[in-house]
């Protein structure tokens, strides 16, 4: 069994079978436990895979992935076994079927652990949660799913709805700072599935961008040069694309309208809606982060007013570039953005606006890694 991720062998194990999960490869997931099983220290199915004592079967469960449960339960995974909140595999299965719900992930991530044991469903978490209380709340669910639903009825339950937002939204909370450890005070703990830090993550994608602006920039003067005329001027060309680039520079429509977008999104109160997003799912990774790095500052209006005056130095430039960047990582990824803003979603809008999330995230993580 893994020794609770001390070991650095053992992180490094923990960290390839957590990628296979988040990836949803139960295939490799399954071949790299067959082969374990023929060595000498076999790994247990129950080992934790992070500080926080969960398991590949609390992951899977997480993540919405019931092929990679499956695996584990065939390989003779505990179902009981709680993590340090106290929290089974069942109460990770609950809550991503009520944020995700369907017929089919409440049959492969929900009933697949209580039809041999219903003893299950009243394990406490530490804050006394039962897995019964939300599967009572997906009861409710699949009732107002089905058809001629009583109209006084859905009078009347309004309260109780309410009351079950406000749970969902602290069960948000507390999925995001459980899997994914408290930015603030945990940043050291997180590792992506290229296990980066958040600063390493950060510095990857804006030292990549950098080098693809310099390589373009060193392109451009290249064919430039060749272009210059015998007597050593600029050609005409040359100097009517610096104007359009010095315009660009003093102001660019596609970078103003992100950033009226970005403060309506972040700084007000709108209901959220796929028009007040300012991405589409078409975006091109490099533009995504193109205009992350122009996103309004945070600071203060002096502190912004002292930046207008002075302009940053390249170390200065780059440490405010990856400050943006590790702030975007944060609030795009899709679990962290639904923490804060589901409220502000409109029901209707809700899965294209997740969508274009999903992309951003994607983008970020992937960014020089394709």
């Amino acid at each position: 069994m893994l020794d609770a991720v001390d070991d650095r062998e053992d992180r490094r194990l923990a960290h390839k079978i957590r990628t296979y999960i988040q990836k949803d490869k139960f295939h490799k997931l399954s071949s790299f436990f067959d082969l374990q099983q023929n060595r000498h220290s076999a790994i247990h199915p129950d080992s934790p895979l992070n500080s926080s004592g969960q398991t590949g079967l609390h992951f899977s469960a997480k993540l919405g992935h019931p092929d990679c449960v499956r695996v584990f339960l065939e390989l003779g995974a505990n179902p009981k076994v709680q993590d340090r909140k106290g929290n089974t595999p069942l109460h990770y299965g609950c809550k991503y079927c009520l944020k995700n719900y369907s017929v089919s992930n409440v049959r492969d991530l929900v009933k697949v652990f209580i039809r041999d044991d219903l003893d299950l469903l009243e394990i406490k978490n530490k804050n006394g949660t039962t897995p019964a209380t939300f599967v009572e709340a997906l009861n409710k669910l699949e009732d107002s799913s089905s058809d001629g639903e009583d109209k006084s009825s859905v009078s009347s339950e309004v309260d109780d709805d309410s009351k079950w937002q406000e749970k969902l939204r602290q069960a948000d909370e507390e999925d995001y700072f459980q899997f994914h450890g408290k930015y603030e005070q945990h940043e050291s703990y997180f590792r992506n599935v290229f296990n980066e830090s958040y600063d390493q993550w950060a510095d990857r994608i804006y030292s990549e961008f950098r080098a693809k602006r310099d390589r373009i920039a060193q392109a451009e003067r290249e064919k430039f040069s060749e272009s210059k005329d015998k007597d050593g001027q600029k050609s005409r060309d040359e100097d009517n694309i610096e104007k359009k680039e010095w315009k660009l520079k003093l102001k660019d429509p596609k970078i103003e309208r992100f950033r009226t977008k970005y403060k309506k999104l972040f700084f007000s109160s709108d209901p959220i809606t796929v028009a007040l997003m300012p991405f589409k799912t078409s975006d091109s990774a490099e533009s995504i982060v193109e205009l992350l790095l122009s996103a309004p500052p945070q600071e203060t209006p002096s502190q912004n007013a002292a930046q207008k005056d002075e302009p940053l130095k390249d170390d200065d430039a780059k440490a405010t570039s990856t400050r943006k960047l590790r702030e975007a990582i944060r609030k795009w990824h899709p679990d962290k953005f639904n923490q804060l803003f589901r409220s502000r979603i409109q029901s209707d809008s809700y899965e294209d606006v997740m969508k274009i999330v999903t992309h951003v995230s994607q983008s970020l993580l992937n960014f020089g890694k394709q």
